[in-house]
């Protein structure tokens, strides 16, 4: 018998790592024999007004109705938020199991970064209310916004400890070890990586152009700023090129006027992703927070690219084993210089890559869906 699979997403405004996963792994369940796969996805835009609920009403109409007509076993979720409140308990009013692939760590953090100000942080990891995340004004200036994150947060962790929701899905064994810490109950967690499809397109490219490239969001929180920075004051190390789209374009483009050695790209399609990374002397990956488990990274493995990355939350645990990758501390960005021009390494770099691949990523979510149906 086929188990029947409905796929859950509500897609950021501003599409990234967590919808492309959606994407990819639900179109690789299409393809298993043992199972029937459905999507459903809601188009996220700036939801205000009598409009933004006349969206959220039809969204959640077409939910049930996809509900009463598909009747899944099992639904799996990816993000969740608007619909945290009802589309998870909709399910389980069909009787279906419920599975969600955490992406963040919003079941404890309500701007789901243990980060703020600047830095990492974990104030509330322990509280039973996260009662400073709710006085600091983590997620909003504005205090209305502020109290619904707040709430928000309790309510879907809450949510994550009950049997509303059978299993949780975190991607790297850092992300397992936070939900424990936050108190999610250990046997409901289990691990899967993020997988990518293998093929030509990953293959190295041996005359590489020798450019360094930051490939990711242009936010204060992936340690882009910073890094141009510190490329500015060092012209000798070779050229930089930043690509990629987000709220520090615009000063990062005023930043780098003028410097020959530091170039904005922009935004990049997924061939041109691993073009880049195929050619690229190194990938630079400074991010200041803890990252669930970027594609990018794992996408720099498979091409052969060496990896320079800040050492922080689940990046080690990512590129264990992976002979072409270095790490340097946050706050001792200038040892970059000394990684940079020290070493010379022969492609291809040794890696074990068998957990991102889609083969284990099928088989390992049709075992889970038949354990928590069995």
């Amino acid at each position: 018998m086929r188990r029947k699979i409905l796929f859950f997403h509500a897609y950021y405004i501003t599409k990234g790592g967590e919808c492309t996963v959606f994407e990819e792994e639900s179109k690789l369940m299409e393809s298993s024999d043992e199972l029937v796969t459905k999507r459903i996805f809601f188009e996220n835009i700036k939801m205000k007004g009598f409009f933004g609920f006349y969206l959220y009403v039809k969204f959640i109409l077409n939910y049930l109705y996809v509900m009463i007509t598909f009747k899944p076993d099992v639904v799996h979720f990816h993000n969740i938020f608007p619909f945290h409140l009802i589309a998870p308990i909709i399910s389980k009013c069909f009787n279906a199991k419920n599975v969600i692939t955490v992406h963040n760590y919003r079941f404890k953090c309500m701007n789901g970064l243990f980060y703020i100000n600047g830095s990492v942080c974990e104030k509330c990891i322990h509280s039973n209310w996260n009662s400073y995340s709710l006085l600091g004004k983590c997620y909003s200036s504005n205090l209305l916004l502020n109290l619904y994150a707040w709430f928000y947060t309790l309510f879907y962790m809450s949510m994550l400890k009950t049997r509303i929701f059978s299993k949780v899905i975190a991607l790297t064994n850092f992300s397992k070890l936070k939900m424990i810490e936050s108190g999610l109950p250990v046997k409901k967690i289990v691990i899967k990586s993020n997988f990518v499809h293998f093929s030509e397109d990953y293959i190295y490219d041996k005359n590489n152009e020798g450019n360094f490239i930051y490939i990711g969001r242009l936010s204060e929180e992936k340690g882009v700023l910073e890094l141009v920075e510190f490329w500015m004051k060092r012209p000798p190390l070779g050229k930089l090129v930043i690509y990629g789209d987000g709220p520090l374009r615009e000063k990062l483009s005023k930043l780098c006027h003028g410097y020959n050695h530091i170039v904005l790209g922009g935004r990049l399609s997924k061939s041109e992703v691993l073009k880049e990374l195929r050619r690229a002397n190194a990938l630079i990956f400074p991010t200041k927070f803890y990252e669930a488990q970027p594609l990018i990274l794992i996408e720099a493995m498979i091409c052969n690219t060496r990896i320079i990355a800040s050492k922080i939350g689940a990046v080690p645990e990512v590129l264990a084993g992976y002979q072409g990758s270095e790490f340097f501390e946050l706050d001792k960005i200038e040892v970059l210089e000394e990684i940079i021009s020290s070493k010379i390494y022969k492609k291809p770099f040794k890696a074990n890559l068998d957990a991102f691949t889609s083969d284990y990523t099928r088989r390992n979510l049709v075992s889970l869906y038949k354990e928590i149906l069995s």
